[in-house]
């Protein structure tokens, strides 16, 4: 919150809300959330740039904390403090399955001063799905009781957002080096496939038709690495370039104590090796 009251009220909190191309415009239109979903597809391709790119619980999310919060100033603040107690305690019960508590907590320190965090958990629908991303992988990894869990926090991420699809592959791949097995991590993908046929029957909400049409409104000329490589490759750069770029104090200050006394540690070590052989 502190970084973003460098920019004031108005442009640290109120703009990323209620920004012209901002999910606020489209959520404010809404009469009947019920109508919104059933008519998603066909409303799709008229919404604003992350409105059509997402799906609609990204729109629904920001109508029902501006309605019950009674202002787009109070929806930041909520959920930067949502998804960040939710990111803390789940990625901190990730750590804590392999390594000591305070090795743990000081991991979630630093996570949590990670640029993508202080930049867009305040007021980004993003900070929410990520938030449910890294609880469903953290008791996927931590607990075979908590399957089902795991499974809705998942559920919760992918109807805010289509990239949910990468964490498919990331809990398959572990469970299989794990146990050569793919039961578990099956059996998430099937509870996302019964709960969005239950939304079809019951809404007509069509989630494979909205991530369909979603990935023609952004590449009408098909994937981007193939019917544009450059501009591909270039953007994949600029990501990578922004949270090095936006490193910040603390963990400039972390990564070069650390990369000093990591070399140090080594040198050390090769002198001494080196010293112990003439001796023998």
């Amino acid at each position: 919150m502190g970084s973003n009251f460098i920019q004031g009220w108005n442009f640290g909190f109120i703009r990323p809300i209620v920004g012209p191309d901002e999910y606020y415009s489209d959520a404010i239109k809404i009469i009947n959330p019920g109508a919104f979903l059933s008519g998603f597809m066909r409303l799709q391709p008229y919404l604003l740039i992350h409105s059509r790119s997402h799906p609609p619980g990204a729109v629904l999310l920001i109508y029902f904390l501006v309605r019950y919060l009674g202002s787009p100033a109070a929806a930041p603040g909520a959920i930067a403090i949502f998804s960040t107690i939710i990111t803390s305690v789940f990625f901190y019960r990730l750590l804590k399955s392999e390594k000591t508590k305070e090795l743990s907590g000081f991991l979630t320190l630093l996570l949590l001063l990670v640029p993508s965090i202080q930049i867009y958990y305040l007021a980004s629908i993003d900070a929410v799905a990520s938030s449910m991303l890294i609880a469903s992988v953290s008791l996927f990894i931590t607990s075979k009781l908590l399957t089902v869990l795991s499974a809705l926090f998942l559920f919760i991420a992918s109807f805010l957002d289509f990239g949910f699809l990468f964490t498919i592959p990331v809990i398959v791949a572990v469970e299989w080096l794990w146990t050569r097995k793919v039961t578990r991590s099956v059996t998430v993908v099937l509870i996302q496939v019964v709960f969005y046929l239950l939304i079809y029957s019951i809404s007509g909400f069509n989630y494979l038709g909205a991530f369909r049409q979603a990935s023609q409104i952004e590449n009408p000329n098909g994937f981007m690495l193939l019917s544009n490589p450059i501009n591909y490759i270039m953007t994949r750069i600029e990501d990578i370039a922004e949270i090095i770029f936006f490193l910040g104090p603390l963990l400039t200050y972390f990564g070069i104590r650390s990369f000093i006394n990591h070399g140090f540690k080594r040198r050390f070590i090769q002198i001494a090796s080196s010293e112990s052989d003439r001796s023998s």
